[in-house]
């Protein structure tokens, strides 16, 4: 299965209709699978009395209802997938209905019930594990009821920036049941290892050019960068292979191949 590259607009359409169109654009033409919105409400996802600061960023920051069926639609008739990442079950129900997949943030993929009942909507699920470590990986699996809804387990780092030498994609290579990687990081490097290392699914936080997103220190916003990724990232899948040893077509003529016990090519 090739890599696919999913979009994750966040809160960079700014409480803006229009900004949040023109990304779903932008998302179209830089060719990725599908694209995310993220839905929830202040008063779940905050203690106002602890956290005040966060709690009046996220308010700003909310989805409209309103919007989903909208956004839903445009990013269907463009031929891509559309999702949602969802915080709680009340904004699970209202959301599932406009939605090709779902996803779970990192801070909520220790929330089982919202976990099982996401999968239980039969979308495909994509989960962050942002500060999981696997043996919460495990819990949150085993915890699936038995059907047959695609999942993606994707590494990522909860830190907004990350830095390059915080990745720790090895990871990805190590821990099989991972299968894809959330970046929040802009480093074209980073996609690559990903992607050398197993990654099946890349998603990117995207901007527009004017980088005027909220999340924009960790938004991919060149679109001409994130086609030429998107190109290597297609050889390397050429390059990489099978991993079986009998399959490499350019090395079935042996013909000059030394004999073993002369050296010389060309002797039985």
């Amino acid at each position: 299965m090739p890599v696919e590259f999913f979009c994750e607009v966040g809160s960079n359409h700014n409480g803006s209709f229009s900004r949040a169109c023109s990304l779903i654009q932008e998302a179209k033409m830089l060719g990725f699978t599908g694209v995310k919105f993220q839905y929830f409400k202040a008063e779940k996802l905050w203690n106002r009395e602890k956290f005040p600061k966060e709690y009046e960023a996220a308010e700003a920051n909310e989805l409209p209802y309103a919007w989903l069926d909208s956004l839903s639609d445009q990013a269907t008739d463009m031929g891509m997938l559309f999702g949602v990442s969802v915080f709680d079950t009340v904004g699970l129900e209202e959301v599932w209905r406009y939605c090709d997949y779902l996803k779970i943030a990192s801070f909520e993929a220790g929330h089982l019930d919202l976990v099982r009942e996401a999968y239980k909507k039969g979308l495909r699920l994509q989960i962050s594990l942002g500060q999981t470590n696997r043996k919460e990986i495990q819990e949150v699996i085993s915890n699936f009821p038995p059907q047959e809804n695609q999942i993606d387990l994707l590494h990522c780092v909860s830190k907004y920036p990350c830095p390059l030498e915080e990745l720790n994609l090895g990871i990805i290579q190590s821990t099989r049941m991972i299968n894809g990687y959330s970046d929040h990081s802009t480093f074209i490097a980073a996609v690559y290892t990903a992607v050398a290392f197993g990654a099946k699914v890349i998603e990117l936080h995207l901007d527009l050019e004017d980088r005027k997103g909220i999340e924009s220190a960790h938004s991919w916003s060149n679109g001409n960068l994130i086609m030429h990724m998107r190109q290597v990232v297609s050889e390397m899948e050429l390059s990489i292979g099978s991993g079986n040893w009998d399959a490499v077509a350019a090395e079935q003529d042996r013909t000059y191949k030394a004999n073993r016990v002369t050296g010389r090519r060309g002797d039985e």
